[in-house]
């Protein structure tokens, strides 16, 4: 666990925050998947709903993450929604993306968490360090203190350490 205190106001894009890209480069090797990329470039398959954003498709993130063959297997996957209305303000010009509905959120996370490899990565960006998806173990956690009345942003890297069918079984 790591932990680390700003004083001034974190990025509003998240991939440039130092702690995150240190999360990425430890954990983000391979073949992975971002499906609310806006300019980060780390993953091969970028998506976001913004088409004045670098990602290479621009769709919603439940329906990105729906049309990948269910066969296909990823390293890892970024999962840095906006996570408040106001970010989705910032970074969209609207609120009430995935942060109002919170059920779209966590169907996106259990169908991002799928996707994995086992022994693949979540790597998650929000205000809450709830699992993506029950069948994932919690690797590592960094909390950053953005100070002052601001909330804290809280990094999770989830590990998938058995594929769904055999976690059932088990």
């Amino acid at each position: 666990m790591m932990y680390r205190r700003r004083n001034t106001k974190p990025e509003i894009e998240t991939h440039k925050i130092k702690e995150f890209q240190q999360l990425l480069v430890k954990y983000g090797q391979g073949t992975g998947i971002d499906p609310f990329a806006r300019n980060c470039q780390h993953a091969y398959f970028t998506n976001d709903i913004n088409p004045d954003t670098l990602a290479k498709d621009h769709m919603d993130a439940y329906d990105y993450l729906n049309h990948f063959d269910k066969s296909m297997k990823f390293d890892f996957i970024i999962f840095d929604p906006p996570f408040s209305d106001r970010m989705a303000k910032d970074k969209y010009g609207t609120s009430n993306l995935y942060s109002a509905e919170s059920s779209k959120a966590s169907r996106c996370q259990n169908l991002g968490a799928r996707l994995l490899r086992t022994g693949g990565f979540f790597i998650k960006a929000g205000y809450n360090s709830n699992p993506p998806a029950y069948f994932l173990e919690l690797r590592e956690l960094c909390l950053l203190a953005c100070g002052g009345n601001r909330n804290d942003i809280i990094f999770s890297v989830w590990e998938k350490t058995m594929d769904l069918d055999e976690w059932m079984i088990k």
